[in-house]
């Protein structure tokens, strides 16, 4: 095998560099055998992985940058709350079919050209938003931003894999984050006090995705282990065999935060502007990163513990978040709600750095961005289709009903991923004992 630019410090096998906690995993025989696993990468290697981690937030920035501008679709275009749910989930079902059919892409033709051609394609769906003028224009500039990130994130997933397996299992979990928390509250504040409220923010975000697609071919290609194959126009998800059970235990605790995630996005502010009166762009921003810069900041700080012990953490974190939020709606609290959500958001943030921690170790260089794009596929559905059903049932049962429904549902499928987890944890610590 010949190493990757990024791949050249080998792993110490100590928990918290480089190696998963047996704990965590099916069983310490399960991760796979690489050659070359990073422990600390590098100058070249930090500063490929810095390039890729940027590029990876600036997608999810600009998947949340229209939040605050709902509202003002809303006016300017006529939309009803109904079709505001379509053009939100018209991005994210787009997304999930470019990770069906290209998740895997980059796997076989490496992951410079597929970045390089997915950043053009976030740019012309910028220059579409820069022009829209009703809702036409907006569901193909979502239609082609979804298509663009479905191919990007799963690349973009592996390629820090690549450069470092501990590290960037870590900014997989926060740059995400970051991107969302940034991109929303950014967002929020061009379209408050700047102007052209409808453009400006597209600008901005076209201007970065243009000077990545720049930089793309600065930085060295990071997979070293490119599989020769046709490409298939067959839909393919494949986890790799060593991470299924894994895969199985966190998906309800995955379901219910990213569930809860959409929500958050695309309907909350408009429960929260109906609870307490508030109409300001900014409330969507507030919104947004009120539940994702608290979310990247214990992403950051629980790095060092053990997956298993930051779920048995986080996870109550996330069901006492929704309770408040909750609470805070039917009060018509709007401080009760930012409280709850930023709660919320302490709690996603560690159990997808858990989650994150937990499923890369089990996945060889040649696996990396299909088993990526089965997980993103995981998240893009569970944050669309309760989305577009909460948004179609607020009509007829209230808007109230729907926050009480869905952050019913959540709370028991986290709860339910905290018990599997910790559970599989216990479980292979006492196997590994009586081995």
């Amino acid at each position: 095998m010949t190493s990757s630019p990024c791949m050249t410090v080998p792993s110490r096998g100590a928990a918290g560099t480089g190696a998963a906690p047996a704990s965590i995993l099916p069983s310490a025989a399960a991760a796979p055998s690489v050659s070359a696993v990073a422990g600390t990468a590098p100058r070249a290697g930090r500063a490929t992985l810095g390039f890729h981690a940027a590029v990876l937030g600036t997608y999810f920035a600009a998947a949340v940058a229209p939040t605050p501008l709902y509202v003002l679709y809303r006016e300017a275009f006529a939309l009803s709350a109904g079709l505001l749910t379509v053009v939100f989930t018209v991005y994210a079902f787009t997304l999930l079919g470019a990770l069906l059919f290209m998740g895997s892409l980059s796997d076989r033709f490496g992951r410079r050209p597929v970045i390089f051609a997915a950043l053009l394609l976030q740019a012309t769906a910028m220059l579409i938003f820069l022009r829209a003028d009703g809702l036409a224009a907006l569901l193909v500039g979502r239609t082609i931003q979804g298509f663009a990130t479905g191919i990007a994130v799963s690349s973009l997933g592996a390629a820090l894999v690549d450069c470092d397996r501990r590290l960037g299992a870590q900014v997989n979990g926060l740059a995400p984050l970051l991107g969302m928390a940034l991109g929303g509250f950014g967002s929020s504040v061009l379209v408050t006090y700047a102007p052209e409220p409808l453009h400006l923010v597209y600008g901005v975000i076209l201007v970065l995705c243009l000077a990545e697609a720049a930089l793309t071919f600065v930085f060295p290609e990071t997979n070293a282990e490119r599989v020769a194959t046709p490409v298939s126009l067959v839909p393919r998800i494949r986890i790799p065999e060593a991470a299924r059970t894994a895969m199985l235990r966190i998906t309800p605790l995955n379901v219910g935060h990213w569930a809860l995630c959409g929500f958050a996005m695309s309907l909350m502010p408009g429960v929260v502007a109906r609870a307490t009166g508030i109409h300001s762009p900014l409330l969507g921003g507030a919104i947004v990163a009120s539940v994702f810069l608290p979310a990247a900041c214990s992403s950051h700080v629980l790095r060092g513990v053990a997956p298993h012990a930051i779920v048995r953490f986080a996870a109550p974190l996330s069901m006492l978040g929704i309770a408040l939020v909750v609470t805070g709606v039917h009060l018509g609290a709007p401080a009760l709600v930012v409280g709850g959500l930023m709660v919320l958001g302490l709690g996603l943030g560690g159990n997808f750095l858990a989650i994150m921690r937990t499923l890369v170790p089990l996945a060889s260089a040649h696996e990396r961005s299909e088993m990526m794009a089965a997980y993103f596929l995981q998240c893009y559905l569970a944050m669309s289709i309760p989305v577009l059903v909460a948004g179609f049932a607020a009509r007829s049962v209230g808007l109230a009903a729907t926050v009480d429904g869905l952050g019913a549902i959540c709370v028991l499928l986290i709860a339910a991923g905290g018990v599997a987890v910790v559970g599989g944890a216990q479980q292979a610590s006492l196997a590994g004992e009586r081995a």
